[in-house]
């Protein structure tokens, strides 16, 4: 599965088997049941994941309505993008429509992938 991100991040930009060897050893898959929750409003979003196998829903909550902001199949990075860079929490919801697979990377290593390959930041 750590294949279809490294596919996805190959198309952006090759990657040395130095760099590859270490997105393998970063990422982790996880996979959600239908109806969890992968990130919750309040919470710092700490990942990046990209959508092996499933559907998740974005959505935030406005004067009490249920608003959906995205839907993310294969292929989709999931992430709070505001929360994510800012690294403070976020008002968005994201949950797994269907049950999920995700490959992802925490914020700390990705950040330390462009310390450490200039050519990773893509």
């Amino acid at each position: 599965m750590i294949e279809v991100l490294l596919e996805k991040l190959n198309t952006l930009s090759p990657l040395s088997r130095e760099l590859t060897e270490r997105v393998k050893s970063v990422t982790k898959i996880v996979t959600y049941p239908a109806g969890n929750f992968i990130l919750k409003e309040g919470q710092v979003c700490n990942k990046a994941c990209l959508v092996v196998k499933g559907l998740a829903r974005s959505y935030y909550i406005n004067e009490g309505r249920d608003i959906t902001s995205r839907f993310m199949d294969e292929g989709f990075i999931i992430t709070s993008w505001i929360s994510y860079y800012t690294q403070q929490p976020g008002n968005e919801f994201i949950v797994a429509m269907e049950e999920t697979t995700l490959t992802c990377v925490d914020y700390t290593e990705i950040q330390k992938l462009y310390t450490d390959f200039p050519e990773f930041n893509i």
